[in-house]
């Protein structure tokens, strides 16, 4: 195999390794951010003073 093959199979590797990356870390995010949305919507509401 040719040096300019490896290096373009070496390219297409590290572009594949850094989408799945990208991709792998918007999923976590998302994860995250559910979660706390969740805790959220769970805290009941506190109704507003009343004035005396």
């Amino acid at each position: 195999m040719s040096l300019k093959k490896i290096n373009t199979l070496l390219a297409a590797a590290f572009i594949l390794f850094i989408l799945g990356l990208t991709a792998t870390l918007m999923v976590v995010n998302g994860l995250l951010i559910m979660r706390v949305t969740r805790k959220v919507a769970a805290v009941p509401a506190t109704p507003a003073p009343q004035p005396a």
